[in-house]
Parts: structure tokens; sequence; C-alpha cells
């Protein structure tokens, strides 16, 4: 069996009961000629971040955009948003941006050019409640050379890595916890730098499309009769 993450193939064991040696890693890969580093280095008046997939509670857009409006409450600081994706919730969120933060929230809806927006914001936040089983787009950000954000559900910890050196990782519906990974990201030009720098040799060496096709070919090449003890 292949899974997509480490979190899976842990998942699979404990609830399927699968034995781990029958079970093989192979982590997705992404166009990383598509999402690719910004030529030129970002220089935004006001820190912007990129938030991308479906407007749906599971997604938690809603703690990114209550931690937006603790920021400016609490320690006056300004966060623009820029929102891409659509969903079922879009009506309530919307209305929730205009409440709390009006003008600091951007809806793009459905974007075909996301990689431009990452190459053109400062970081990326993924606040998911969801048990992700990989990350696409956490990974696509890192690519493009930003430093993330993320929950810690699922398997995001694991695309971004453990050791937080290529994003910042909070636990899941804990706005506050939230808020302060951001605030640590504005406050430090030079770490969200640094950190992009790592996020996109992460991808270059764990998330490429090369990389996923020759560990599949391997997977397939131990199945066939020659290849058996």
């Amino acid at each position: 069996m292949i899974s997509v993450s480490g979190y899976v193939a842990a998942r699979d064991q404990f609830e399927m009961f699968l034995p781990g040696d029958k079970i093989r890693t192979i982590y997705n890969g992404i166009d990383l000629a598509r999402f690719s580093v910004a030529q030129a280095p970002v220089a935004n008046a006001v820190f912007t971040v990129v938030f991308a997939g479906q407007l749906i509670p599971e997604k938690g857009l809603e703690l990114l955009i209550e931690a937006v409006a603790q920021l400016k409450v609490q320690d006056g600081i300004v966060v623009q948003v820029k929102v891409a994706g659509a969903g079922r919730s879009q009506s309530e969120l919307v209305a929730l941006a205009e409440r709390l933060v009006p003008g600091q929230i951007q809806f793009l809806g459905q974007v075909s050019d996301l990689q431009e927006h990452f190459r053109a914001a400062d970081a990326a936040v993924f606040p998911s409640r969801w048990a992700e089983a990989f990350g696409f787009v956490v990974a696509e950000a890192m690519a493009c050379g930003l430093p993330v954000i993320v929950s810690d559900a699922g398997a995001l910890p694991e695309v971004v890595g453990a050791d937080q050196q290529a994003g910042l990782i909070f636990e899941s519906d804990d706005v506050g916890a939230l808020a302060q990974q951001l605030k640590r990201l504005y406050s430090d030009p030079a770490r969200r730098q640094a950190m992009g720098l790592i996020a996109r040799q992460r991808t270059e060496t764990l998330f490429s499309l090369d990389r996923m096709v020759d560990d599949y070919v391997a997977a397939c090449l131990e199945l066939l009769p020659d290849n058996k003890g």
C-alpha cells in the first residue's frame, strides 16, 4: 500500500490494522517550475498573507479572520489577507470579515494564477481543522519561497517540518496561538526571508514531481516477479 504521508500511514495502521511493513510513504509531487520563487523581493506596504482553499468550516478561514482582528485590537498590527477559493461558507465569511476587520480581507474567488498571489505575499496561512492527508497547497506556497503557518491537523506539520524552519505550526482551533505566530512573522522580516529559502529547499528535496515518479517506479519494480526474493 502507498500512503501520501507518514500521518496517513500511521492512521491506516491504527484504524485499518494494516501491517507497517506493507505501507510505503511516497509524498505527492508538485510542479516546481510553475510554483517558483519571485524574481524580485516582495515589498508590501502592509503585511500580506494568502489563504488558499475551500471556504468551508473544515478549512478554518474564520480562525484566520479572528486572529487578524485580535492582532489589530490588541497590538495595533494590520494584516491584509488575500483569500483564494470558494465554497458554501463564503457569504458568512465575508460578513464576518466586514464586521471584524473591514477592508482587510480580500476575497478573490477561484484563481488560475495562485502562484502569482503567493509570490506577491509575505506569508501563507492554512488554519485547517481537517486532518489533511498531505497538503498540496501548503507545499505549493513553500515552493514559491513563502514561509507558512499551518495548524497541527493531519499531515500539515509533516509537510512544513517538525523543526519549524520552513514554517510555523499552531494548535488547531486556537485563535490566540495563530495570532502569535502571525505576530512572529510580522515582526521579523529577516526570519521570513530565511524561512522562505528553507521552504523552497524543502520542496525541492521532498516534493518534486521527479522524486514522486521515481519513487512510484521503484515501488512498482519491486512487485515484478524477478525482483521478489
